[in-house]
């Protein structure tokens, strides 16, 4: 479907009919149909390996019930599986090459030094920036990577990276309505130190668990609201220390907590409302580890200096650890020879990545651009060649520019790989290339979850397969609106009971929309650094856990 811009379009600048269209009573500015209520809920790492026998035992008979009524699909993750790419196309209907966000960092142009990454990164509009433009109200609850919050129609509340001490919300005296009620931002090691005793730590992820619940049926009370969406993430949190694939235990009990809450919610949501619930990867274990770093010095891909710094840094928030972690890295290494160079928080579950040292966009690169393809097919071939017990250790390699083609391809890695499910990846300067653990030790997995259910979705027993990436075109589509021709992720038109066509806008022709550039005129370039060096103070000053 092409739409052509109204006079009023053509002579008035978008950003000021976008906020027009926040103006309480304005109603939408867009020609769409009215939206139907949707309240998506995410919990963040969960698996049907763990899920479909608890239900089995009728320990979550909420999420049995929505399945049984309505569908359901593993969803398949980002390439590698991490949060921070797995969200952002999820809410964006685009992957790594369009979004720009494929790790938790970001390379520093002209430089190897790394730095987190924020909302901003983010190249594509997200759902709710799309149906606020478009006259709808939304609420947004601790969806990762949405600091700073931009502004809404409704309310939104930053999760994962925001920094505490900032304003995590819209409207912005939302952040102090929420503090007195003891919400924090981001549960789990990111931003804060890590110091509390397993025991206190579970008693906070649960306290945490609870004030999120009541403040998510806060916004679902009002009736004037379109789309809800409020992602959990303490079982991700706990999942990285204590997931061992078993029905006893904390991830279990989390699992069941979890189940009852979203009951909660969907009465609180209506039965007018459809509901979808989803993860953006899964969990699993990993009896053993492939570590690239070693495996590219013993390859002759890399070359260490001799005796290098630290392989780790002090104890710090995550945020700030990883970076430095990736300073110290490189400093064992003599970039003048090293042609290959593996980033740990590029590599997540059973994949990996590598990116070449290349002349011309690396500070010290020794790779010409016309031997690139040449050494990624000699590293895909030595990567092919590794045995492990079982067969091959390296079941798929694929080129990152042609995995996720895009005006962003430049931000993924030149190579990306996938190996056997018993095997995780890591980059680390300490440990050996391949390691056996006496206890496995827990990672994310490719597949996640999706199930789904209300009055306008219909039902179907067998269980797809789909991608995280169909969630933001799936959702506008049921809502009644069209989608962009620019995602790259599916609206799948099967889910609803009346199947309609999927209608295609360009961005470039929507009157409503608003550019990235655009989204938060108020804030500065520099606002990233504060945000790093507010974080540093944070993790060596505040023993608090969140």
């Amino acid at each position: 479907m092409t739409r052509s811009h109204s006079p009023t379009a053509t002579l008035v600048p978008r950003w000021i009919l976008w906020f027009a269209c926040l103006a309480p009573g304005l109603g939408s500015c867009s020609s769409e149909t009215p939206p139907r209520r949707v309240l998506i809920v995410g919990w963040d790492g969960a698996t049907f390996d763990l899920i479909d026998p608890l239900m089995k035992e009728g320990r979550m008979p909420v999420l049995a019930d929505l399945i049984q009524r309505g569908q359901h699909s593993w969803l398949e993750s980002s390439r590698v599986p991490i949060s921070s790419a797995a969200w952002v196309g999820a809410c964006s209907g685009q992957h790594p090459g369009e979004t720009g966000v494929y790790d938790f960092f970001q390379r520093v142009e002209g430089s190897y030094e790394v730095e987190v990454i924020d909302a901003r990164t983010n190249l594509c509009p997200p759902l709710w920036r799309i149906l606020s433009g478009r006259g709808a109200t939304v609420n947004v609850l601790g969806v990762p990577i949405t600091w700073p919050p931009e502004p809404v129609r409704g309310h939104l509340a930053a999760g994962m990276l925001s920094p505490p001490a900032e304003d995590w919300a819209w409207p912005p005296e939302y952040t102090s309505e929420l503090r007195e009620k003891g919400l924090l931002p981001d549960v789990g090691i990111w931003t804060q130190m890590r110091s509390l005793a397993p025991d206190q730590m579970l008693e906070r992820i649960h306290e945490q668990l609870l004030i999120k619940e009541q403040v998510t049926l806060d916004l679902l009370e009002s009736n004037d609201w379109d789309l809800s969406m409020v992602v959990f993430k303490s079982l991700d949190v706990i999942s990285h220390q204590r997931y061992d694939g078993s029905t006893q235990g904390v991830i279990a009990d989390l699992l069941e907590d979890l189940d009852r809450i979203l009951g909660n919610l969907i009465k609180r949501a209506g039965p007018q409302t459809d509901v979808i619930v989803m993860s953006d990867h899964g969990f699993g274990v990993f009896p053993f580890t492939f570590n690239l770093y070693p495996w590219l010095v013993n390859a002759g891909l890399a070359v260490e200096l001799g005796e290098g710094p630290p392989t780790q840094p002090a104890a710090a928030p995550l945020i700030v650890f990883e970076a430095e972690t990736e300073r110290l890295r490189l400093k064992r290494l003599d970039l003048a020879q090293t042609r290959v160079l593996a980033t740990n928080t590029e590599c997540e579950g059973n994949f990996g990545s590598l990116r070449l040292n290349l002349q011309g966009r690396e500070p010290a690169g020794v790779v010409s651009p016309d031997q690139a393809e040449t050494l990624l097919t000699e590293v895909e071939a030595a990567l092919r060649a590794i045995e492990v017990p079982g067969g091959p250790l390296v079941v798929n390699v694929w080129r990152g520019a042609q995995l996720y083609p895009g005006p962003a391809n430049d931000r993924v890695p030149d190579l990306i790989f996938e190996t056997r499910t018993d095997w995780q990846v890591v980059a680390s300067a300490a440990g050996p290339a391949l390691t056996q653990h006496q206890v496995p030790r827990p990672n994310h997995r490719l597949d996640g979850i999706f199930a789904a259910a209300g009055p306008r979705i219909s039902s179907r027993p067998e269980r797809a397969r789909w991608s995280v990436f169909d969630l933001a075109p799936t959702a506008l589509h049921l809502m009644g609106h069209s989608i962009y021709e620019e995602m790259s992720g599916d609206a799948h038109a099967e889910l609803l009971s009346n199947s309609r066509p999927v209608q295609r806008i360009a961005r470039a022709d929507d009157p409503t929309y608003r550019p990235s550039t655009e989204a938060w005129k108020e804030l500065t370039q520099e606002q990233r650094q504060a945000q790093i060096d507010q974080l540093k103070a944070l993790g060596y000053a505040d023993d608090d856990d969140d």
